[in-house]
């Protein structure tokens, strides 16, 4: 039986960070801006997902 594929998704917004991963019925959520370091939301969001890298990510970010 094939596996099914695991799928990471992060918005970045101006205001928030949201993160949803397969199998989570809510996004993760934190405030984001000028002073978040990918250190801090890498932390914020939960650290390193003990199972391995994800089959998928896609990430959204707001532009100026």
């Amino acid at each position: 039986m094939k596996a099914r594929p695991r799928v990471l998704a992060v918005d970045i917004g101006g205001t928030n960070v949201k993160i949803l991963a397969t199998g989570q019925a809510e996004p993760r959520k934190f405030a984001s801006g000028k002073d978040l370091t990918p250190r801090k939301m890498v932390a914020a969001g939960g650290g390193k997902d003990p199972k391995g890298p994800s089959g998928s990510v896609y990430v959204a970010f707001a532009l100026p």
